[in-house]
């Protein structure tokens, strides 16, 4: 099994694409409609997650970190995040 460092989407893209390509091709079509779907919903929900970010979050709770957890993380990253754009804008 690959190793993921969580602080780099490289090493990770690198690492998801090779196990990608140990799938069957099948498999990764249902991969791929399964993150379909994913996406759909979590437009309908207006999460406002992009695909990409969504099919990191999914390989995250995948390799076993906790969803609560990382929801809780997600939502702290946004609040960060907003709070720099106003200071910014001040």
């Amino acid at each position: 099994m690959p190793k993921y460092n969580c602080c780099s989407s490289h090493s990770y893209r690198i690492a998801h694409r090779d196990d990608a390509l140990a799938q069957p091709p099948r498999a990764m079509e249902r991969a791929r409609e399964t993150l379909d779907t994913a996406h759909d919903i979590a437009k309908l929900l207006d999460t406002g997650l992009d695909r990409e970010s969504l099919a990191v979050l999914i390989a995250l709770i995948e390799h076993g970190i906790n969803p609560e957890a990382l929801a809780a993380v997600v939502r702290e990253l946004r609040r960060e995040s907003a709070a720099l754009r106003d200071g910014a804008a001040a």
